[in-house]
């Protein structure tokens, strides 16, 4: 499946903002987010123009999260929710001290 082209991210721009900010979260390439080593976050989107994230939950990826443009702000503030646990399960799987 291909990935989503970051010009294609516009409207999550708030949201990809406040993922920039986190704890041990680096952007390798717009749109693709690594916690310290280890892939985290990334887009895809398919010819339907249906979008949607891969995120690590953990060691492992967890179920993948729709976020189809253009997105509400609704939409995006229960997708950055999503992305928040996400986020900590990685933490607490891949970063000794929170253990």
């Amino acid at each position: 499946m291909a990935h989503c082209p970051p010009a294609q991210l516009a409207d999550l721009e708030d949201v990809l903002a406040e993922v920039r900010t986190w704890e041990h979260v680096l952007e390798k390439s717009p749109g693709v987010f690594y916690v310290k080593r280890l892939p985290f976050l990334h887009f895809h989107v398919n010819k339907d123009g249906d979008r949607w994230a891969d995120c690590r939950k953990g060691k492992s990826w967890g179920p993948p999260l729709p976020i189809n443009p253009p997105s509400t702000a609704a939409a995006r503030k229960s997708f950055l929710k999503s992305l928040e646990e996400y986020h900590a399960a990685t933490l607490d799987a891949v970063v000794p001290r929170r253990r």
